[in-house]
């Protein structure tokens, strides 16, 4: 949905704050993002992590899980934001691991709480943190070097049956009281202005969250994505 849409701004108030909607005007906003770092169990893991290469070290071969990035969208959309900062060689690297891969966040991170693989790579924070509200005791790392920011963005079909209802329910879904649920509830993080997490490291509002890869997802295209899949196929999955 186009952020200049008059239906659109009576609910949603990140594209009316002229920091950042006008200046920076996006084709749709996020209804929720996904946080993409590293997550780690510290019961099965000697050292601290914080950086991106501190998975790379030796003594952590055959104890990583990694995203498969050939088997989710979204994987592939966090694989472009932290190919940026860390460098197509951190992957060749990782591929040398011989990482356990998964397609699913939650298989990942279970992967992580039992110690099988105590080291998720491509880990999505919020997963982490539903785990750890039952007492996982995992360690969620947003590397300094920075992390991914994958959007799920929401949109009224052009030939909608209940166009009104439809507008009604995306009221609903960006409004303070789902924005609040998603945030504080499932632990994801959020767009909309003036939303305030209760927790002291994460989750948190996007605006709060320091440190995330800058990606114009406008210029990213299909060919880009599908470029991205077979690399990580090439230096990651075939390499194990």
């Amino acid at each position: 949905m186009p952020y200049d849409c008059p239906e659109y701004k009576h609910f949603h108030p990140l594209v009316a704050d002229p920091k950042l909607g006008h200046a920076h005007p996006p084709y749709y906003i996020s209804a929720y993002t996904s946080i993409w770092g590293v997550t780690y169990n510290p019961k099965h893991v000697q050292g601290e992590i914080l950086r991106w290469r501190d998975v790379l070290k030796p003594q952590y071969k055959d104890k990583l899980v990694c995203l498969d990035v050939t088997a989710s969208l979204s994987a592939a959309e966090a694989y472009l934001a932290i190919r940026k900062v860390v460098g197509r060689n951190f992957f060749e690297e990782l591929g040398k691991q011989k990482p356990f891969l998964l397609g699913s966040s939650s298989d990942l991170i279970n992967k992580c709480v039992s110690g099988e693989y105590p080291i998720g790579v491509l880990a999505t924070a919020s997963v982490s943190f539903k785990a750890n509200e039952k007492v996982a005791g995992l360690k969620i790392v947003l590397p300094p070097e920075g992390f991914a920011v994958v959007g799920y963005p929401t949109a009224i079909l052009s030939h909608a049956p209940h166009p009104n209802a439809a507008k009604l329910f995306m009221d609903y879904f960006h409004g303070e009281f789902f924005q609040n649920i998603f945030l504080n509830g499932d632990g994801v993080s959020v767009g909309r202005l003036g939303m305030k997490s209760k927790y002291d490291f994460y989750p948190k509002p996007i605006y709060d969250l320091k440190g995330a890869i800058e990606m114009d997802w406008r210029k990213i295209t299909k060919r880009d994505r599908e470029e991205a899949v077979e690399e990580f196929r090439k230096l990651v999955k075939e390499a194990r």
